[in-house]
């Protein structure tokens, strides 16, 4: 008997998305029953999250989530995790927001006093043994370490959230996160990071939703 595919949900933009979520959604459609739904309607998230309440995770790219016509929708993510669901923000969407909205928007909805910051120098990020994880194989195939070039990291994360972390970014009095993925309730909250390598950002993503 061929087991049922997860449904996952992925939050977009009306704009064409960046190549590198394209192929990390290419992934997912071979895996899972994958529904998409843009932000031309203020209402469209909300109404694909009512339709998949036991969706296995949402994947938020580039979009316009953080505008105040979606609270509603935040508490409705708020809750749809609270009860084991999995939300992954995506490289492209925490590009494309301010990062003090963003901050507080992590803190209000998630309790999560995460911050982002800019890395100028390269380097490793390793991934930390004591990181926690949804499902018992969830650290199939996910990488020692990869390179990191210039770009987001993220501080005031807990170890047991932080995935991949590097020393070498310039900020002594600070533990600099490039994947973390917090429990929250029954559920988790995951940013698959800046990662350059799109095999080892997919990796990442398909482990968060436990699809690895």
């Amino acid at each position: 008997m061929t087991e049922e595919k997860p449904t996952i949900l992925v939050f977009k933009s009306s704009d064409p998305a960046p190549n590198s979520d394209n192929d990390i959604v290419q992934n997912l459609r071979e895996k899972a029953n994958v529904y998409e739904v843009d932000d031309e309607k203020s209402y469209g998230y909300s109404k694909l999250l009512s339709n998949h309440p036991s969706a296995r995770a949402i994947f938020v790219l580039k979009s316009n989530i953080l505008a105040p016509k979606y609270e509603h929708l935040w508490d409705q993510m708020s809750d749809y995790v609270d009860n084991g669901g999995t939300v992954v923000l995506s490289r492209s969407f925490v590009n494309a927001t301010q990062r003090p909205d963003l901050e507080e928007w992590i803190l209000k909805t998630w309790c999560k006093p995460w911050e982002w910051s800019l890395s100028m120098d390269p380097g490793y990020a390793v991934f930390q043994g004591s990181a926690i994880g949804p499902r018992a194989s969830w650290r199939n195939g996910l990488a020692a370490a990869y390179s990191i070039s210039p770009g987001l990291f993220l501080f005031n994360v807990h170890s047991s959230d932080i995935w991949y972390s590097s020393v070498r970014c310039g900020f002594a009095d600070e533990v600099p996160t490039f994947v973390a993925f917090a429990q929250i309730g029954l559920g988790w909250l995951g940013w698959a990071g800046d990662i350059n390598n799109i095999d080892d950002r997919t990796t990442v993503v398909l482990a968060m939703m436990g699809l690895n």
